[in-house]
């Protein structure tokens, strides 16, 4: 079996088997040999992303609703449970729905070196393969693991010209997703190559619902995990799918790079054993896009610091790195979603109310004139230098001018909640507990955070399923 801690069989690999090398070391990970830090971030990440499908499930029903009455439709073998209501459906409607409804609220993780969403799709995928299969808590934690490795190192390959075009959740998140469900039923490399195959082969997901704000967006997390299952269901029943896909000539990277150079994988596979993905994913502190928390941070501090009113804001411009043309700069949207993705809505709502949590996209806050007027005074520009501190930063320099010629400036780098500058033990609970509670009842809150708290040594994820299940649930 290949080492998965400080050994790496992989060099000096052709460089026609790199996806060959990512299935074999997904395939062979053992959480048992598996670093301390990587199973404590794995179970933090997991956590995380089941609270927000959970929460999702009441805050997001124009998402969640149809997405579950679509499951319970198509139903199939009963073999795993979605997210609150605790119905058993087949395993890859499972995953989409789980899937979709942790990427629902946008409160969910994100691994920049993709601009990923790699939390949700990896999770969904991962629960419903171990869950049928099962396994145990360990099992889940090896299997999302093993999705991040995949996902992670796919990813860096072909940024930063793919997430100028594609939604990386959805086309980059299908690999991650079969590497996690194939982990998670316990294939062998070569089944677990051709689901990557299988996987990458069908992956897509445009940049619209970014710029719209659209159920789309989060049906890419769901449809992702869906076609990673997929994928490595289809590998288990004996079907003999692509080999080497995301290297070949004319695969994955032909098609979905921008620089088109197959070989930027090499360098990746060589970091599989030393460098773990899943360390550098970054969890949230507000439930709305990235790319708004460092000028959140900063707004706050600086109206909190000299106590002012929004009628007393002249203009507030913000500076940030180039992500994509015109990158979250909705101006007028119509819905809970698209507001989660306007940086103008964003910085507007934390100069109001000196806070973005959840509250602030409830109750059609995005119509408010108030909200309205401020967000029209607010710019934001792309300074392409900025980003050569990325992905380790997401750095937003604000400038804030009031009506009476005084001018403030703050730079904030790293958002709270990144692996840079992570959340308490404490801070992070707080987060769990406000999103279970949004759909269980305090018993079940207390269960499901028991679960959680001692994943690694849970004997079966049929207790977690269990724990997170609302008496009386319906869509």
């Amino acid at each position: 079996m290949p080492e998965t801690t400080e050994t790496n069989p992989h060099h000096g690999r052709p460089r026609d088997a790199e996806t060959r090398a990512l299935a074999e070391f997904a395939a062979a990970i053992d959480p048992a040999r598996l670093p301390a830090e990587v199973v404590e971030r794995a179970a933090m990440v997991i956590a995380d992303s089941l609270a927000c499908g959970v929460a999702g499930s009441s805050i997001a029903p124009e998402i969640v609703a149809p997405m579950r009455r679509y499951a319970l439709t198509i139903g199939g073998a009963p073999q795993a449970s979605l997210l609150v209501g605790g119905e058993k459906v087949a395993q890859p409607i499972a995953a989409l729905a789980n899937s979709t409804a942790m990427h629902t609220i946008d409160y969910d993780d994100t691994f920049m070196p993709a601009i990923g969403h790699f939390g949700a799709v990896v999770t969904g995928a991962a629960l419903a393969a171990v869950e049928r299969n099962g396994g145990s808590g360990a099992d889940l934690i090896a299997a999302v693991v093993a999705g991040f490795e995949v996902g992670g190192k796919v990813g860096r390959s072909v940024m930063p010209g793919h997430y100028e075009r594609w939604h990386s959740t959805g086309s980059l998140g299908g690999p991650a997703a079969a590497a996690a469900a194939a982990r998670g039923l316990g294939l062998d490399a070569e089944e677990t190559d051709m689901a990557i195959g299988f996987a990458a082969d069908d992956t897509g997901g445009t940049r619209y619902c970014i710029k719209v704000g659209d159920f789309s967006k989060s049906l890419h997390a769901g449809a992702a995990a869906q076609k990673g299952t997929q994928g490595a269901m289809l590998a288990a029943a004996g079907a003999m799918g692509p080999t080497g896909l995301l290297e070949h000539p004319v695969g994955f990277f032909w098609a979905y790079s921008e620089e088109r150079e197959p070989g930027r994988l090499g360098p990746e596979v060589e970091q599989l054993g030393s460098r773990w993905e899943i360390l550098e994913d970054d969890l949230k502190a507000h439930p709305c896009i990235l790319a708004s928390h460092c000028g959140i941070e900063a707004t706050i501090g600086i109206v909190s610091e000299n106590d002012l009113a929004p009628e007393q804001i002249e203009r507030i411009s913000i500076v940030q790195p180039f992500f994509s043309e015109n990158h979250g700069l909705n101006y007028e949207p119509d819905s809970a979603m698209a507001a989660r993705l306007s940086v103008p809505f964003c910085t507007a709502v934390a100069a109001i109310d000196r806070r973005v949590g959840l509250e602030q996209f409830e109750r059609g806050r995005f119509l408010e004139p108030e909200v309205r007027a401020l967000m029209r005074r607010i710019t934001s520009t792309p300074d392409r230098s900025l980003n050569e501190r990325f992905p380790a930063g997401t750095p937003a320099i604000v400038t804030i001018e009031s009506t009476g010629g005084e001018v403030w400036e703050r730079e904030i780098d790293v958002p709270k909640g990144s692996h840079l500058r992570p959340f308490t033990a404490a801070e992070h609970h707080e987060k769990l507990a406000e999103l279970f509670g949004r759909s269980l009842d305090p018993a079940a809150v207390e269960a499901t955070m028991a679960a959680l708290a001692r994943l690694p040594e849970l004997d079966s994820v049929g207790e977690l399923t269990a724990a997170m299940v609302a008496e009386g649930w319906s869509a």
